[in-house]
C-alpha cells in the first residue's frame, strides 16, 4: 500500500484511492497529488505547488546569480509579476512559465517538485555504469544490499 503524506487539509481518501494510478491527478478541484518515489505520494494543495514551484525558481536563479529583474526581462514580462510567481502568489500562464524556464537555463519539467534532479540523474547514469562491468550474481547481491538499506528509509 502507498504511503501519503499530507501537505495540505484532511483530504476525502476515496478520492485519494481513485487518484493514485496517474503521476500528477488534480483531486477535489485544489488538491494534487504527484508520486514522490517508489509507493510514496505527496498531496500538495494548490497554494503549496504554486509556493514550492516559485522556490525551485528562486533557487536556480540565485544559484545563477540572476536578478529578478533579469530573469523577468528575459522572459518578457513585468518584475513584479515575476517576483508574485517566485512568491507563489500569482500563477504565470504555460507560455510565461515556459519562458521563464527559459530565462533560467531549465526543463520546465525541473520546476515541478517530483522531478529527479540533474545531480541525481548523474549519480544513477554513474551507478549504471558500475553496474554495467559487474557478473549477474554480483548485481543481485548489490541489488539485494540497496534493497536492505532503502527498507530502513521512510519517503
Amino acid at each position: 500500500m502507498a504511503r501519503v503524506t499530507n501537505e495540505g487539509p484532511p483530504l476525502d481518501m476515496t478520492m485519494i484511492h481513485h487518484s493514485l494510478s496517474g503521476d500528477t491527478t488534480p483531486v477535489n478541484g485544489g488538491v494534487i497529488i504527484f508520486r514522490t518515489g517508489g509507493e510514496c505520494f505527496t498531496i500538495y494543495t494548490m497554494d503549496k505547488l504554486y509556493r514550492e514551484i516559485g522556490e525551485r525558481m528562486k533557487s536556480i536563479r540565485s544559484a545563477l546569480k540572476m536578478t529578478q529583474a533579469q530573469v523577468a526581462e528575459a522572459a518578457e514580462i513585468e518584475t513584479s509579476f515575476y517576483g508574485h510567481i517566485e512568491r507563489g502568489a500569482n500563477i504565470p500562464s504555460l507560455k510565461t512559465f515556459v519562458a521563464i524556464a527559459a530565462a533560467l537555463k531549465a526543463n520546465p519539467a525541473d520546476l515541478f517538485p517530483t522531478r529527479i534532479s540533474k545531480t541525481d540523474r548523474l549519480s544513477e547514469t554513474a551507478i549504471e555504469s558500475i553496474l554495467s562491468d559487474l557478473s549477474p550474481s554480483k548485481k543481485r547481491l548489490i541489488v539485494g544490499i540497496v534493497k536492505d538499506i532503502a527498507s530502513g528509509y521512510n519517503c
